[in-house]
C-alpha cells in the first residue's frame, strides 16, 4: 500500500473523530453579548469592589472599577462583591552585570474572591501573580518613585489579569436563564 493511499485511508476516520470531539466544544465571547441576548457586561457591571486601605490595593481597586464598569456607573445594586489584598516583595531581587545600572525586580501577589451577595457563594478566586523591573538609583528619591513607579505597573497588570479572570469566570458560572437581558430601544413609530 503507497503512502498517499494509507493517508487518504486513515483521513476520513481522523477528521471524523475530530469533529464530534469539537462539536461538543462551546465558545462564547468575553467581551461582548451571548448570542441569546443576554450581556457580560451588565453582569461585570453588578460587581462591588470591596473597599481598601493599602495604596497598591487602591490601585489594583481604581484599575479593576474602571475594567469592570468601561468607565460607566457601576449597577446600583450589586450583585457579587470582590475582595482583594495585594502583598509585595519588599526586598525585589537585585540584579547588576558587568557595565549595566542595578536593577530589581518587584513581585506581587494578589488574591481575590468574587462571591454572590445574597447566597455567600464563591463565584472565582485565585491568586494573581505579577512582576517588574526597575533601575536602582544612588539618589534616595529617585529610587523610590522608581519602586513606586513599578509597584503601580505591576498592580495595574494585576488588575487587568483579574478582570480577564472574572470575565471567564462569570460567562461560565451564570446560566443564560439569570443573565440580565439588554434590551434594544424601541423602534420610533411615524
Amino acid at each position: 500500500m503507497t503512502r498517499g493511499k494509507a493517508f487518504r485511508l486513515l483521513a476520513a476516520p481522523l477528521a471524523l473523530g475530530a469533529a464530534l470531539a469539537l462539536s461538543a466544544c462551546t465558545v462564547q465571547p468575553l467581551y461582548g453579548d451571548r448570542a441569546d441576548g443576554a450581556t457580560l457586561r451588565l453582569a461585570l457591571a453588578a460587581i462591588n469592589v470591596a473597599p481598601v486601605t493599602d495604596r497598591t490595593d487602591q490601585i489594583i481597586r481604581n484599575e479593576l472599577m474602571f475594567q469592570l464598569t468601561g468607565g460607566a456607573n457601576p449597577d446600583p445594586v450589586p450583585t457579587y462583591e470582590l475582595s482583594i489584598a495585594a502583598r509585595t516583595d519588599n526586598d525585589g531581587l537585585n540584579v547588576t552585570a558587568p557595565g549595566n545600572e542595578r536593577t530589581s525586580i518587584v513581585a506581587l501577589a494578589t488574591t481575590y474572591t468574587l462571591v454572590v451577595i445574597a447566597t455567600g457563594e464563591v463565584v472565582a478566586g485565585g491568586t494573581v501573580r505579577t512582576e517588574t523591573r526597575f533601575t536602582r538609583s544612588n539618589q534616595g528619591f529617585a529610587d523610590l518613585r522608581a519602586r513606586e513607579g513599578a509597584v503601580e505597573r505591576a498592580a495595574v497588570e494585576a488588575a487587568e489579569l483579574i478582570a480577564l479572570r472574572l470575565r471567564a469566570a462569570l460567562a461560565t458560572y451564570i446560566p443564560a436563564a439569570t443573565l440580565p437581558v439588554a434590551t434594544a430601544p424601541a423602534a420610533a413609530t411615524q
